[in-house]
């Protein structure tokens, strides 16, 4: 079964371009266990050599196999319009500063910024036809299945333990050659060869009982949402509304290195050809059912207890021994079962 841990996105472009690439990586939800990953591309520099420039970005196949229904896979969502309404300010959560309106042109330290939508769409697919210097792409894929992302080892026993901790590992690739699977029509004419990255930034969007344990890219901050109305409004259908005002962010940035050229414009940064990010995580929760589970190995434990002090004082041994074996078959089987599941 493809997925993001074990295969790439593939971004390929028909000329040499520069990229900046913002993720968001929204994790599930108790109540329906989907993951939301999102994606901004801020095309920093083309080098033109066609008429039509062309990017196109390509996702691990992540509807399950033995599921036909196609209602049921993830689906990805535009959303260029939210930061055309001016009215929302979205744009601040994205580069965690206001964006400069000169003139209806939105700039960013002397780059131009011009959202645009996403049209064509063929899921896992996405292509941009036509890019120019200072487009902003930004997208949403939703109901992304939890292991798709996600390698979850539980390590706190169910059984008289009513604290759930499991420790997980999330990661994805982008252009990463190794894990570029299946990847066709990789000609001279749209390649991955041609996409640079100047910057990587990826926002890790979860609970408070989160602690990342180690993580291949440096963790470059850690904080709650800071304005709750805002991130509300934007993380709505992606963090359910009673568990937003618990988020809390990581961030991982990887940026090219400064170029020294020469000595010629310092601040020229070299840019990289691939991204992977995996981090190794232990999510602590309440666990109501284990909680149960102890109160019942409990009442279980004591009632065992007191039949074999029932027949060992009647002095009847053998009894004693057929009744508590019969016991205990019936709790083993019963926590295996559920060990299992």
């Amino acid at each position: 079964m493809s997925s993001f841990l074990r295969e790439s996105i593939a971004i390929k472009s028909t000329d040499e371009v520069a990229l900046e690439i913002h993720i968001n990586i929204f994790l599930s939800q108790k109540e329906h266990k989907k993951i939301s990953f999102e994606m901004g591309i801020w095309v920093k520099k083309i080098d033109k050599k066609t008429s039509q420039q062309t990017l196109q970005i390509i996702f691990p196949y992540t509807q399950k196999e033995n599921n036909n229904d196609k209602s049921e896979a993830p689906k990805i969502e535009d959303l260029s319009h939210l930061f055309k309404d001016k009215n929302k300010n979205f744009t601040k959560l994205i580069f965690n500063e206001e964006l400069k309106d000169i003139n209806g042109t939105l700039e960013l330290n002397n780059k131009l910024i011009s959202f645009q939508e996403i049209t064509n769409v063929d899921f896992p697919s996405i292509k941009i036809q036509e890019i120019e210097e200072g487009n902003y792409y930004r997208f949403r894929i939703i109901d992304i299945e939890m292991d798709d992302l996600i390698i979850e080892q539980q390590c706190s026993s169910f059984i008289g333990d009513p604290i759930k901790r499991s420790i997980k590992t999330i990661g994805f690739h982008i252009n990463n050659e190794r894990n570029l699977r299946n990847l066709q029509n990789n000609d001279n004419k749209n390649r991955v060869e041609n996409v640079l990255f100047e910057c990587v930034n990826t926002f890790v969007v979860c609970n408070m009982g989160v602690d990342i344990l180690d993580s291949m890219q440096e963790k470059r901050s850690f904080r709650v949402l800071e304005d709750y109305e805002v991130w509300g409004a934007y993380l709505d259908g992606c963090v359910n509304k009673n568990e937003i005002s618990k988020a809390v962010v990581y961030q991982f940035k990887k940026e090219g290195k400064l170029s020294d050229k020469d000595n010629q414009n310092k601040n020229e940064r070299e840019k990289f050809k691939d991204f992977k990010l995996f981090l190794r995580f232990l999510e602590t929760e309440n666990n109501k059912w284990g909680a149960f589970l102890t109160g019942s190995t409990i009442i279980t434990l004591a009632f065992i207890t007191n039949t074999l002090f029932y027949y060992v004082t009647e002095e009847n041994i053998t009894s004693s021994i057929i009744v508590a074996s019969i016991l205990l078959v019936v709790i083993v089987i019963f926590f295996y079962s559920k060990w299992e599941k």
